[in-house]
Parts: structure tokens; C-alpha cells; sequence
């Protein structure tokens, strides 16, 4: 049985050492220092935000750029974006769900208040007459 690539080993379960790659993890991988190397393909160079063997991972936090090899140093209205680094942070407030239903309650509690008021005040006037 032939292994697929970038895999070797009895029945092929074992993925190809770090630093190897392609049919029965035989090529050597020589990476430049953006790039990693896949198991599949060889070097590749990762996309902004992305690191590790296959380029799979995420930037750990404050990490950004190339094979997240930059670190943020973000001023206070600012977030670290993994891709672009610092970033202005959304200062706007932002309704939330209960906010949002606290403000409708309130509106139905003012709307029956004034619908009792408006009965009370026409019951008061015709037993007045």
C-alpha cells in the first residue's frame, strides 16, 4: 500500500517529521524565515496572522503580521489585530440585547401607566356629573 503524501509510517499514520515533506516524507524542507514548511508542498509562506508547520495557527495575542512575527504595541483606544497589527477600537456604544429590553419594558410600563391614568381620569369625571 502506497502512503498518501506528507504521511508515512505503518498504515500511514504518522504525519511527516518536522522539516519533511512530500511521498514518504523524502524531500527536505530549506525555508526561508516567513515561510514554514507544509507536509504536503514543502515551503509555503504563511498569510498575515497565521504561523506553525502548515500555517494552520492562529497569532497567540499581541502577535501580528508574517508568521505572526511582530508584536503590538497598541496605544489605549487601540486592539491588536492579528493580521494588521494595531487597530482603532469601535468607541461607539453599542445597544445590547438587554439594554435593548430593558428600554422596551420601560416603554410598555409607561404606556399602561398612562392608559390607567387616562381610565381613572374618565371614570373620576363621570361619577362627577
Amino acid at each position: 500500500m502506497k502512503c498518501p503524501i506528507g504521511t508515512f509510517g505503518e498504515n500511514c499514520t504518522e504525519n511527516c517529521p518536522d522539516g519533511t515533506y512530500g511521498e514518504l516524507c523524502s524531500q527536505r524542507c530549506d525555508c526561508k524565515i516567513n515561510q514554514r514548511c507544509n507536509l504536503l508542498f514543502g515551503c509555503l509562506e504563511c498569510l498575515n496572522g497565521t504561523n506553525s508547520t502548515n500555517c494552520v495557527a492562529r497569532c497567540p495575542d499581541n502577535m501580528y503580521g508574517k508568521s505572526c512575527s511582530l508584536k503590538c504595541q497598541c496605544k489605549r483606544n487601540q486592539k491588536c489585530d492579528r493580521i494588521f497589527g494595531c487597530i482603532e477600537q469601535d468607541l461607539e456604544p453599542q445597544f445590547t440585547f438587554t439594554t435593548l429590553t430593558l428600554l422596551m419594558i420601560l416603554a410598555g410600563l409607561l404606556i399602561i401607566i398612562s392608559i390607567v391614568i387616562g381610565v381613572t381620569v374618565c371614570v373620576v369625571k363621570r361619577n362627577n356629573l
